[in-house]
């Protein structure tokens, strides 16, 4: 059985105190939705009757805590004995992308171990805060992929995360008008602090790592959208989607450059940007689920920018 529990759920004090201090009034809807909400009917009708509510990766129970509140991680979601495994790990970004490497998975044969949750930047906490839910849980993720590259197993790990949004967020610690909590200016500075120190880790145990570029969101000061902000129907600016997105790209690359093996750069931001707009669907598929990820029917399209990872996985353990 799969739970419904949308990506909106996932750390949801940390998501939506976020999504509420970035975003707009014009675009409040997307913040404040309720978990389990599924947008106006107009909205719905005019993306085709596609139903945004289940716009988003669905998971077995076995995934989720007693409570079914939060994943349990690490989860083997596909298991292929003897065959490479690929660790997907990362925050409620990386689920976002669940579809397209999970399709990859079953098409290959490969075990797929996902490493998720949601408000939980990738990154290495201060060694006296690694007991707190987000550094633990990247604690685990670190030390089950060291476990795999002393014992000589075949794997590759895919990392993604909302680098964008956290960059941002700091950016506007102690401005006018932005108001985190102690819980979010924390997750911010695990962010911005951590982020190095998880990748140097990585580095020195020789771990390979590739690495999904930031993905558009509903940007500060967005105009209001008559066609629906819930999610988020009009078109968008590049430039203000992807925000600082030379600046994020550098510098994602300098902390992949220096990583063991030949770790791919995967940008998928193509599927659903021109070189000068954003489109607010693709096809039969709306862009966002909500205001901080992309939808699952889109991202179960992306599966070519995801292949040469697979491709390199099966090679090496020839």
């Amino acid at each position: 059985m799969s739970r419904r529990i949308r990506l909106g759920a996932l750390g949801a004090m940390l998501v939506l105190g976020l999504l509420a201090t970035l975003m707009p009034a014009a675009s409040s809807a997307a913040a404040s939705e309720s978990p389990v909400s599924g947008g106006s009917a107009t909205a719905q009708a005019e993306r085709g009757g596609q139903d945004p509510a289940a716009d988003f990766p669905l998971l077995p129970s076995r995934c989720y805590d007693s409570a079914n509140s939060r994943p349990v991680t690490p989860c083997r979601l596909e298991i292929y004995p003897r065959r490479p495994t690929v660790f997907l790990w990362g925050d409620s970004h990386a689920w976002m992308y669940l579809p397209a490497v999970r399709k990859l998975a079953q098409r290959n044969q490969l075990n797929l171990t996902i490493m998720f949750a949601g408000g939980c930047p990738p990154a290495r906490g201060e060694r006296a805060d690694r007991t707190r839910y987000c550094e633990a849980h990247n604690e685990r993720a670190l030390a089950m992929v060291t476990e795999y590259q002393q014992l000589g197993r075949d794997y590759t790990v895919i990392l993604a995360s909302w680098w964008a949004g956290y960059r941002q967020a700091y950016r506007r610690l102690g401005r006018p008008g932005s108001s985190f909590t102690a819980y979010e200016t924390h997750q911010i500075m695990l962010a911005h602090n951590g982020t190095s120190p998880l990748f140097t880790a990585l580095r020195n145990r020789k771990i390979r790592v590739n690495v999904v570029a930031p993905s558009a969101y509903v940007p500060l000061n967005a105009p209001a959208c008559p066609a629906g902000e819930s999610p988020y129907a009009c078109p968008l600016p590049r430039s203000a989607a992807l925000n600082a997105e030379v600046r994020n790209r550098q510098w994602l690359k300098s902390l992949i450059r220096p990583l063991a093996g030949s770790p791919r750069y995967i940008d998928p931001t193509s599927v659903y940007c021109t070189t000068t707009t954003c489109l607010p669907s693709v096809g039969r598929h709306a862009t966002f689920f909500d205001a901080i990820h992309l939808g699952a029917g889109l991202t179960s399209t992306m599966t070519s920018y995801f292949a040469p990872v697979f491709r390199d996985l099966i090679r090496r353990s020839r």
